[in-house]
């Protein structure tokens, strides 16, 4: 995704209009490596983007819908929206994937959805205890904080072991978090008290 253009055509339209050194000075980058940005010479990356948006007054999604090609403008015209990545999660076992502490909205990547949660995210699959759910690794799964979640439901799990992916199931008083390859063991929940459970609303398939 190319950014250039669209950070020239914010940058102009500043009143009094910005200069390209004015930016750099701004953003604490090289006036050189905002032409070269601006001229799709080089493509910036997130932490670059964050400054040239504090330093423009905008928020970073003006300048990445602004970055879109044609198609995909035309495609986000139907309620589309990017949506961040933020991290890889474990299909297997609890993974130590730090604070997934990105501000909502922002992350290490981007992928197009017509999810209406504003607080959903995609993460990556890592691992294969999930297979028979048709998650594969490499797989993205957009997880849906605001969507309510019920026994049978694959969810995302995070406690202070780290994070999962699994089938969340209720019997009786009895839950656990249940693989769907039959190599794995379910993890109970039973007397758990630093849970956080989160739908996962869409499997996406990455070939």
């Amino acid at each position: 995704m190319q950014f250039g253009a669209r950070i020239r055509q914010l940058r102009k339209s500043r009143t009094p209009k910005m200069t390209s050194g004015e930016l750099a000075n701004r953003a604490d980058i090289s006036q050189s490596y905002v032409i070269e940005i601006e001229s799709g010479k080089k493509n910036p990356s997130l932490e670059v983007l964050f400054r040239l948006a504090r330093a423009l007054d905008v928020s970073l999604s003006e300048i990445i819908s602004g970055g879109l090609t044609t198609v995909e403008q035309h495609v986000s015209k139907r309620d589309s929206r990017y949506v961040p990545v933020i991290n890889r999660v474990s299909c297997g076992e609890w993974m130590d994937v730090g604070d997934l502490d990105f501000p909502p909205g922002f992350g290490a990547d981007y992928e197009l959805s017509d999810t209406k949660d504003p607080n959903a995210f995609y993460v990556i699959a890592e691992g294969d205890s999930m297979t028979g759910g048709r998650i594969q690794e490499g797989d993205y799964l957009l997880v849906s904080p605001n969507m309510r979640y019920n026994s049978g439901d694959i969810v995302l799990a995070k406690s202070e072991a780290g994070v999962m992916v699994k089938r969340y199931v209720k019997r009786g008083e009895q839950v656990a978090l249940e693989p769907l390859n039959p190599a794995y063991s379910a993890v109970l929940l039973e007397g758990r008290t630093d849970l956080k459970i989160y739908k996962v609303a869409e499997i996406k398939i990455k070939l």
